[in-house]
């Protein structure tokens, strides 16, 4: 009888092998695009990937189809099995999808000593088996607010295609659309999950305190019926690529939108418990990125690129960390509390946010000050989050 195979536990569930990982290359990446900015005859150039393609593209499309549609996946593969009552993804299913991810970012980290078409084969194939085991999992609950996550993984899976093709010679100038399209894409995850968990989680947290009724979270139905049309268009818009203004004045208005949509989700009760004042933060930040990349549409300040910044940093990253440190105490059996350390975290990337994405346009000459900086306040919140949660990772559920 074959003694019996015993799988490391990172690769038995979903949140374990993507959090941890994409986490690690949150970190890791930030350092090697601060590397290939600054460090090109340096004692450490031998660290820098070798890259095919425009570094600023590599960095922008690694940050969103490497690091968030890692977390993407984590969180889908934990959540969606709690919400249609099925089976959890298998560990052959975790080491295989968990391999695609891994692949496709050391394939771009080496494109420049790769065929573009393998580099290419490499990142596409991660997705759409996501895809796929996402919409057989729905199949028997086909519920539209969790539907509409399919429709944005699928987009996802297209405008990654986009940069493909460009750096296949295929096309030309698709890569950057491609990125800033599926920067949005993300965002309007963070628009769908944050509306649903902010104020459902806020509101169990006051009912275990004993708040009255009154003063329990609420979305006015307007305010989410007019905050999900002006997202979508938004991000609808970002596609199809209309006159400057007409972006600006929807990312505004989703804005605005967004604003009225969070005014009734009681933030200020939150602010004594930062696993749930963290959510809240993550979705203003969600806001502040709209409204930042509205007004960049509009006027010359804030540049573009300041503006997806905000929104890649402040939105993403923030959100991102936030459903990582609660989905993970709540899915390994540890009471629902962040450890102190974790507040630090979500400070230095709000900071993260507000630096690159405003400074270099204020104080342009001390412009590598600002790069620096920001990339140092994004590495020391992800090693943060790092050595706080290995342990949680790598140990076995407590009850």
């Amino acid at each position: 009888m074959k003694p019996k195979v015993r799988i490391p536990l990172v690769l038995t569930e979903g949140f374990r092998f993507f959090f941890l990982f994409s986490s690690l290359f949150a970190f890791l990446s930030i350092g090697a695009w601060l590397l290939v900015l600054y460090a090109e005859d340096g004692f450490l150039s031998f660290l820098m990937p070798r890259l095919a393609m425009d570094a600023t593209l590599w960095h922008g499309h690694e940050m969103v189809f490497g690091y968030a549609t890692g977390v993407v996946a984590g969180f889908f593969l934990t959540a969606v099995p709690n919400w249609t009552k099925t089976e959890p993804a298998r560990a052959a299913y975790i080491c295989t999808v968990g391999g695609l991810w891994a692949i496709g970012r050391i394939a771009l980290w080496y494109s420049a000593d790769l065929p573009a078409w393998l580099v290419a084969v490499c990142d596409l194939i991660f997705l759409p088996p996501l895809l796929l085991r996402l919409m057989y999992s729905l199949r028997n609950n086909p519920q539209p607010h969790n539907i509409i996550f399919t429709s944005l993984l699928a987009v996802l899976v297209a405008t990654n295609l986009m940069c493909h093709l460009e750096w296949l010679g295929v096309t030309e100038d698709t890569a950057g659309l491609g990125i800033r399209t599926g920067l949005f894409v993300i965002g309007m995850m963070i628009f769908v999950l944050g509306g649903r968990v902010a104020p459902a989680f806020t509101r169990n947290a006051l009912r275990r305190k004993g708040v009255d009724e009154a003063y329990m979270p609420y979305t006015n139905p307007m305010a989410n019926k007019l905050a999900l049309i002006s997202t979508a268009l938004f991000t609808l818009s970002i596609v199809f690529q209309p006159p400057a203004w007409i972006i600006g004045v929807l990312a505004l208005v989703a804005a605005g939108a967004n604003i009225w949509r969070v005014s009734g989700w009681q933030t200020k009760r939150t602010l004594h418990d930062p696993i749930l004042w963290n959510m809240h933060l993550g979705y203003v930040m969600l806001i502040l990125g709209l409204a930042t990349y509205g007004i960049s549409m509009l006027m010359e300040w804030p540049s573009e690129i300041s503006a997806l910044h905000v929104m890649g940093i402040g939105a993403i990253g923030g959100m991102t960390l936030a459903v990582m440190a609660r989905a993970t105490l709540g899915h390994t059996g540890r009471p629902l509390k962040l450890n102190k350390a974790l507040v630090v975290t979500y400070i230095v990337i709000c900071l993260a946010a507000f630096v690159r994405g405003f400074l270099p346009d204020v104080m342009v000459e001390s412009y590598d000050v600002w790069i620096l900086t920001s990339g140092a306040l994004w590495m020391s919140g992800f090693a943060i989050f790092l050595v706080v949660y290995l342990p949680i990772f790598l140990q076995p559920r407590v009850k």
